[in-house]
């Protein structure tokens, strides 16, 4: 297992994961940890059993193990806080960023906890960001805390390898749009820049379909690393409303708006690569042909109540677009068909 370390967050990346587990966990040895998982894909995988037979050889108790579903609201983790009584606990999360981000909304509300993650899915770059998204009573928004980034984080490629094409591609839409976007922001740096840049690199070194796991992971964390100051545009908030109102796998709900948006910038100004262009446009065509995706349909009221909950939660998605956008542009790519 190896170890690398961007600013702010230790990460291991391992071919082999019961040895790794006995490496990562070994902090916990003779004490209790609380765990966050999702309700089915990994607590139904061979590898929880692994889990519990590692955790049991190092003599590490589960205090509580929590399921959660995809999307986490305000309300259900208020709820996890009040029922755990929690103190000064270590919290495992395994999973991808619905898990994490419900890890990360508790740490936020109990400073003296230390989170460790086990990254299964990948496309969030929740690992290495200072931000969670979760569920209110009107949209999916965000918060910003960085001391909520995990303290840990274990990418086991063993389990990576093994996700199916589907998941493969939403995670890439996620990460092609994270990078895309955080560079296009008004909020880029240089350091930024490179960042996405690198993320982008990874991506366009291969057809979408064929791109290795290890190039997914490592295109995933220079997204994150470049998003964590660049920010995200209008496509990540357009999908975070299909997200909360439909259901929509966010990955898919960003690419929904993703490709109009960036064919608009491309013909009004001069910092999208028409490599960029194609790479999305080939993605979106798989994902089309695959019957992952299809065209938004949202009716004029929808887009016109979408477009008023992205100036209330996610203002910074259209302040920090590189041109000005007018609100009846914005309203189009939400209607588009």
């Amino acid at each position: 297992m190896k170890q690398f370390s961007p600013k702010l967050s230790n990460i291991y990346i391992g071919n082999s994961f019961v040895d790794d587990l006995h490496i990562f966990l070994s902090d916990f040895i003779d004490s209790e940890i609380i765990l966050i998982t999702g309700k089915k894909s990994f607590t139904e995988s061979p590898y929880f059993e692994m889990l519990q037979k590692v955790l049991h050889s190092l003599n590490i108790t589960l205090k509580i193990h929590e399921k959660v579903a995809s999307n986490p609201s305000e309300v259900e983790v208020q709820s996890f806080c009040k029922k755990s009584n929690l103190t000064k606990d270590n919290i495992l999360a395994i999973g991808g960023g619905s898990v994490i981000d419900f890890a990360k909304l508790v740490k936020n509300k109990h400073d003296d906890i230390d989170l460790y993650v086990i990254y299964t899915l990948p496309g969030s770059a929740s690992i290495v960001t200072p931000f969670t998204v979760y569920d209110n009573k009107e949209f999916k928004i965000g918060l910003y805390d960085k001391d909520i980034i995990p303290k840990s984080a274990y990418i086991p490629m063993e389990i990576l390898e093994g996700i199916s094409l589907e998941l493969k591609l939403i995670a890439i839409s996620d990460i092609c749009a994270h990078a895309i976007e955080s560079y296009l922001s008004k909020e880029s740096t240089e350091e930024s820049k490179k960042f996405a840049v690198k993320a982008l690199d990874y991506l366009l070194n291969s057809k979408p379909g064929n791109m290795s796991m290890n190039d997914v992971i490592s295109a995933d964390i220079c997204a994150g690393l470049s998003e964590r100051i660049g920010l995200v545009l209008f496509p990540h908030a357009a999908g975070h409303y299909l997200t909360y109102q439909f259901g929509v796998t966010h990955g898919l709900a960003t690419m929904f708006y993703l490709k109009p948006y960036i064919d608009y910038l491309y013909t009004n100004c001069d910092t999208v690569s028409e490599n960029w262009i194609n790479y999305v446009n080939d993605l979106y065509n798989i994902l089309f042909r695959l019957g992952l995706i299809k065209e938004p349909s949202l009716t004029a009221e929808e887009a016109e109540k979408s477009f008023t909950l992205i100036e209330r939660y996610m203002p910074f998605s259209l302040n920090n677009s590189p041109v000005n956008i007018s609100k009846q542009k914005y309203l189009e790519f939400l209607t588009k068909k």
